[in-house]
């Protein structure tokens, strides 16, 4: 349930004028804050909103300054080259904070998108999504 929702100060809807954002956090911009309640947990939400899309980001903790995200416009709502396409978006974002290139990521049993660096499961929690011609991720990092 949402138990708050608050829009940024002087909000305009706009178009979304890129083909790619990347952040990190959302001090910067002109996000959505929300507060959620599912059973006895409580989360938080940032959101962005242009007229094309809105693309939400979900956290455990009020704090977003290490949770990395991505929206990207793609030219194929293909479901597989959107699925290979968020990976690569994210995997390239990963690859240059992380100074790493043998960054993969694989789907778990449970299907839950997994990070690894070679052999080795690390413990980034992250999440892929694509709708049409759109394409996002988000990921947290302990410390950037």
């Amino acid at each position: 349930m949402v138990k708050h929702l608050e829009a940024p100060g002087g909000y305009t809807l706009t178009n979304f004028e890129a083909t790619q954002i990347e952040g990190t956090g959302f001090d910067d911009k002109a996000a959505f804050k929300g507060v959620i309640t599912f059973g006895a947990d409580m989360l938080y939400s940032r959101s962005l909103m242009y007229r094309d899309l809105i693309a939400s980001v979900v956290n455990d903790q009020e704090n977003f300054e290490n949770v990395c995200w991505g929206i990207k416009l793609i030219d194929d709502a293909d479901p597989d080259y959107q699925s290979a396409t968020v990976r690569d978006f994210s995997i390239d974002k990963l690859c240059q904070l992380l100074n790493a290139g043998d960054i993969t990521i694989i789907k778990s049993k449970e299907g839950i998108p997994v990070v690894m660096k070679g052999n080795e499961v690390l413990s980034i929690p992250v999440s892929l999504s694509h709708h049409e011609e759109w394409v996002g991720y988000s990921f947290k990092l302990k410390d950037l």
